[in-house]
């Protein structure tokens, strides 16, 4: 996939769908719950309160477990408490993919002429070995032929196609580790650099005064009772 990948020139992809506003919320719970556990246990005066009893996890209790985080963090905050952090989300999703396809698209510019210019001096080469070895023998492939000069350089350029098509097969049966590497790479040095975005994101959805959604005081927590 990768060598075929690299044989063409790089498409660029935004990184996400429709269906990633749809799913967004979901996210958002995951960094608030996360947050809200461990605050719970270093910090005296907060507490945090699951909707659901932890020890009797299924599909089920985390089906409605979703559902009322979803309906309190709505009922506290609005639509806009669900996709707090979202446009941040999203400049980091397509940032890193236009640094991954920036580099991705150097890559493919480099290597093709670094290619082109090998696959030239392996053909030059191949030519004047079958030249030389064949220039001896041409009188008598003339002989052999009906139309004798015309078929000679049909046979030589058909040799040539075959020798091209062999060269293109042996090239993709090479191992591709290498391009793995690149892959790998180019992959985690756009997630560091579009990381500040998803620092921000993080921070909008679990760090500003109005995200107190499934996360009481004790203070509040006595009222409540």
């Amino acid at each position: 996939m990768l060598i075929e990948k690299y044989d063409e020139k790089p498409k660029f992809d935004l990184g996400f769908s429709p269906f990633y506003f749809i799913s967004y919320p979901l996210y958002n719970i995951q960094c608030r719950s996360i947050l809200y556990k461990h605050l719970n246990n270093y910090e005296a005066n907060i507490t945090y309160t699951p909707l659901i009893n932890i020890n009797n996890l299924n599909i089920k209790t985390y089906i409605i477990y979703i559902f009322n985080s979803l309906h309190q963090i709505y009922n506290n905050e609005g639509i806009r408490g669900l996709y707090k952090g979202l446009i941040p989300m999203l400049a980091h999703i397509v940032s890193k993919k236009s640094i991954y396809y920036f580099l991705e698209n150097v890559h493919f510019v480099i290597f093709r002429r670094l290619r082109s210019e090998k696959r030239r001096d392996i053909y030059d080469k191949k030519l004047i070995r079958n030249y030389e070895n064949n220039s001896m023998n041409d009188k008598e492939n003339d002989n052999n032929f009906i139309g004798d000069s015309i078929n000679s350089k049909i046979v030589k350029q058909i040799n040539f196609v075959k020798e091209e098509n062999n060269f293109i097969k042996k090239k993709k049966k090479k191992k591709y580790f290498h391009l793995s590497l690149y892959h790998s790479f180019y992959e985690y040095v756009s997630c560091i650099l579009s990381y500040p975005l998803l620092n921000i994101s993080t921070k909008l959805i679990i760090f500003q005064n109005n995200s107190r959604s499934l996360l009481y005081s004790k203070q509040e927590k006595n009222k409540i009772k």
